[in-house]
């Protein structure tokens, strides 16, 4: 292997810290560039306040990243992540909106980009789509991707839509063939 292509292959095999200690330690220092981790928990379990706390940790790590809601809208999620960013309680954003404003347009001038982008029964293809427009408009490619979630993406017509499991394995698939497209994404 050439030299250019041996360092590539450390800087992408090289875990990437999920910034919380514990996570770190039990997968070996983070999670690898095109991962596809998935977070399970009943309804109203924590599962999208998780991914948006862990989005931030990325942000704070100076990494790029896409928030992709297919159940929750834009507002909400912006809403939790002031809230997230600022240590300001949620219940006070919208009261306290210059302050939270200033102290958000702040802490992004130190740290990584996140765009926020609600969509309605996408396939795998839609997302696609949307990175090419991500990396035209932002030039550049983002470093992740959280999908809120799995159960809210369409299969191709391929899949009967009663048939879960083969329409969530598709799905995962998909989402994993996208990660490697995009060396440099990690999907939740």
């Amino acid at each position: 292997l050439s030299i250019r292509r041996q360092r590539q292959m450390c800087i992408r095999d090289r875990p990437i810290s999920t910034g919380w200690n514990a996570v770190d330690e039990i997968c070996g220092g983070g999670w690898n560039r095109g991962d596809l981790v998935i977070f399970s928990a009943n309804s109203g379990g924590g599962k999208s306040v998780t991914m948006e706390n862990w989005a931030d940790r990325m942000n704070n790590q100076g990494y790029n990243g896409i928030y992709f809601s297919f159940e929750l809208n834009e507002d909400l999620i912006s809403k939790r992540h002031d809230s997230i960013v600022t240590g300001i309680h949620q219940a006070e954003v919208l009261v306290r909106y210059k302050e939270v404003a200033a102290a958000v347009v702040n802490a992004r001038a130190k740290k990584g980009h996140l765009q926020i982008v609600h969509m309605n029964s996408p396939t795998p293809n839609d997302l696609r789509a949307y990175l090419k427009e991500y990396e035209l408009k932002f030039k550049r490619r983002p470093d992740f991707m959280v999908v809120d979630y799995i159960a809210g993406m369409r299969a191709d017509e391929r899949v009967d839509a009663g048939d879960v499991y083969t329409k969530d394995k598709y799905v995962s698939e998909a989402l994993r063939a996208i990660a490697s497209d995009y060396l440099s994404l990690i999907h939740i």
